[in-house]
């Protein structure tokens, strides 16, 4: 008889963890929504089950059958969650899934695809945050210059969307000359894909490409994002016009100086050549003699951008050098597109 009861206990104690195991789940499941409640499911069946057997070796028929049916119950539940989560259209987004451009999972084959690094799940009983929330929470995509995010709208909110995701670029089309740049290819000074190695060439130091159904963002949004080029001294970025965003532009490329020409003698310094008091090339030797530590070069078909430009862009080099040298109108005229920051060797 004592055999019995202490079978019945535990029959008992395994029925109330899967009770309690499924009344969280179920909480859980409503105010987080899918793919949270995983863990709790198995954990709680895991260790509701193994109470229940322990206790059906000594339990009587009854009892047998009950903790049977309590183990059947919560084994289907945890199946129809499971299911429930991967049938979500909205919330089964995880890390390494890719999506279209829609922002819908897809096989990860396609020439339109986004791969998902980062997922937020907002509460099922949230109400819709708004623009400047989902702004603000995807501050954390911007970690990677290439990545975008995908957001509830308002009507997507309400079918039950709460995925906040952070993806990357799309995987390019290798037949399309606008978006098919990978870091480590070279464009000509119009942005124009061309062989590495020759005069007037940047090289491609990261790209991102905006979605092919999104509207022109305008020269002030995307001057805003090729500011992620500033990280290094020497970059320039290549941005759609509104005739190449109509032609399927979407492609900002963030990219290094040309490869100077030798011969050009405005545009050929290099970090550790000399110049004189006048910024002309000089033998590192001598009184009033500069070294180079950083040299940008503007594009050829840039517009005198004046001297208040200049001052800004020498900020990143001031820091370590004396002064800098910059094209007069007269001599960006002639050609000269080199900023140069110098030290004086004389300290």
């Amino acid at each position: 008889r004592s055999m019995q009861d202490s079978g019945r206990n535990e029959v008992l104690w395994g029925i109330l963890i899967l009770a309690v195991t499924g009344g969280i789940t179920l909480g859980t499941y409503v105010a987080a929504g899918p793919g949270q409640t995983y863990w709790i499911v198995w954990g709680g069946i895991a260790w509701g089950a193994y109470k229940v057997l322990r206790g059906w070796v000594m339990a009587n028929a009854f009892w047998r059958a009950l903790g049977a049916l309590a183990v059947g119950a919560m084994v289907l539940g945890g199946v129809l969650v499971v299911q429930s989560d991967l049938a979500d259209p909205y919330n089964s987004a995880k890390a390494g899934d890719c999506l279209d451009k829609d922002g819908l999972t897809l096989d990860c084959d396609g020439t339109e695809t986004y791969k998902v690094d980062w997922a937020k799940l907002y509460p099922k009983d949230m109400a819709f945050p708004g623009q400047a929330r989902f702004d603000a929470d995807a501050e954390v995509c911007s970690t990677s210059f290439s990545s975008y995010y995908f957001h509830p709208t308002r009507e997507s909110w309400e079918d039950g969307d709460r995925s906040l995701l952070c993806a990357k670029n799309v995987r390019l089309d290798p037949d399309d000359h606008y978006n098919s740049f990978e870091v480590g290819d070279c464009v000509d000074e119009e942005g124009i894909a061309a062989a590495c190695g020759g005069p007037g060439i940047y090289e491609v130091q990261s790209v991102k490409v905006y979605p092919r159904d999104m509207n022109y963002p305008g020269e002030a949004s995307l001057e805003a994002d090729g500011d992620a080029c500033s990280g290094s001294f020497n970059a320039y970025f290549f941005q759609p016009t509104r005739e190449g965003w109509e032609d399927g532009d979407r492609s900002l490329l963030c990219t290094e100086n040309p490869l100077l020409d030798p011969d050009d003698h405005y545009n050929s310094f290099k970090v550790g050549d000399c110049v004189d008091e006048q910024g002309v090339p000089a033998a590192c030797s001598g009184p009033e003699v500069y070294e180079v530590l950083h040299v940008k070069v503007y594009p050829r078909d840039m517009n005198y951008p004046g001297e208040a430009r200049f001052a800004t862009d020498s900020r990143a080099c001031l820091l370590s050098a004396d002064l800098y040298f910059y094209p007069t109108t007269e001599t960006w005229a002639d050609g000269d597109r080199s900023l140069l920051c110098v030290a004086s060797m004389s300290q």
